[in-house]
């Protein structure tokens, strides 16, 4: 039935990606100082992967197996819960009764039914407290992108040839032939990559002053750095991801890392296009643009140069640190992410004692 392979995607994702978001984050820890900020980003790739498709084959080296987390024994423990739930739900609706309506006597217990009918009726029961969760999210989330995409006011840009010309050299340098559009706004504290599939470079009208053009330089080449990465495209998928699995809430922190780390690994890019002794002044233009606005307003289809404060140390010390990537260190990264893809990847193998 629908509703039982629903339910089991859902739970296995779930407890599966739990396990590896832990597992990531004392990765993370452990070679927080030898990773590339893109290396970081990537292993939270991984959890988007477990969570997109919890079915891979069986494996002994696979990390599951450690706490025997099978497929079947994650579902079944499962439907304990939602029984659990639903037997105490059943109770408060008999010690309660409607006015006029005798308390029955003896014993009142349902009649025993089929494992496989059990299965089916709790795992609607379960979809159905998912379900009523996953609409609201949802909601905030339509609600939210939709306000803040109504307050936006695009125009035309007018007299900028040479910023024109300056994001066409940006663009041949991060090697983007795609058409993207250049828009100027009046509600936005940063410049911001918006859409997907007709993606537009958002700047804020004030930025055309002669004081912030050096600023808008180092944006252009951070918000050209999201598209190359496609993470305009991850972010939408974080987004349906979380309303899928709003009950998690280790999943919502995962993500906020990788959001974090998405933009450092962005800085990484974008430096790497620009000279050697540009590390300073990206620096510089990301402090003034922490002095002049205190957030921004990102949306699910958009991406800013400027997110907010509490990131903003961590991002300048990754830019006061960067430097050429190292093949040594490189191929042992590279070794490492391997390895990890073979434990996590796959799942547990059933009765493997």
């Amino acid at each position: 039935m629908i509703a039982v392979s629903l339910f089991k995607w859902i739970v296995c994702s779930s407890v599966m990606a739990t396990l590896l978001i832990c597992l990531a984050l004392l990765v993370k820890f452990i070679f927080d100082k030898k990773l590339r900020a893109s290396w970081h980003y990537m292993i939270w790739i991984l959890v988007i992967l477990k969570l997109l498709i919890p079915f891979g084959p069986e494996s002994k080296l696979s990390i599951y197996n450690l706490f025997n987390l099978t497929d079947q024994k994650i579902t079944t423990e499962s439907y304990n819960v939602i029984n659990t739930i639903n037997t105490a739900t059943s109770s408060i609706a008999k010690s309660t009764p409607l006015p006029g309506q005798e308390q029955p006597q003896g014993n009142t217990s349902s009649l025993p039914v089929s494992k496989s009918g059990d299965i089916i009726y709790l795992s609607v029961f379960g979809l159905i407290i998912w379900l009523f969760g996953a609409i609201i999210a949802i909601t905030y989330f339509l609600c939210h992108n939709i306000q803040l995409i109504n307050r936006l006011k695009m125009n035309e840009i007018k007299n900028t040839d040479a910023i024109s010309q300056y994001f066409e050299d940006c663009k041949r340098k991060l090697g983007i032939r795609r058409k993207i559009r250049l828009k100027s706004v009046t509600f936005l504290n940063s410049p911001a990559l918006f859409g997907i599939i007709n993606p537009i470079l958002l700047i804020p009208d004030e930025m055309f002053n002669k004081d912030s053009l050096w600023i808008l330089k180092y944006s252009i080449y951070h918000e050209l750095s999201h598209y190359k990465r496609k993470d305009i495209t991850i972010n939408l998928i974080l987004s349906i991801l979380l309303v899928v699995h709003w009950f998690n809430p280790i999943i919502w922190y995962a993500f906020y890392k990788l959001r974090q780390d998405s933009e450092i690994a962005c800085d990484e890019l974008a430096l790497s296009y620009l000279g050697a002794n540009e590390n300073k002044n990206y620096g510089l233009a990301l402090i003034n643009m922490a002095e002049r606005f205190s957030q921004s307003y990102p949306t699910a289809l958009a991406s800013c140069f400027f997110n907010d404060k509490t990131t903003l140390k961590r991002r300048l010390t990754k830019i006061a640190t960067y430097n050429k990537i190292n093949h040594k260190t490189s191929l042992m990264v590279k070794f490492i992410f391997a390895v990890l893809c073979l434990i996590v990847l796959t799942n547990a193998v059933e009765n493997i004692i």
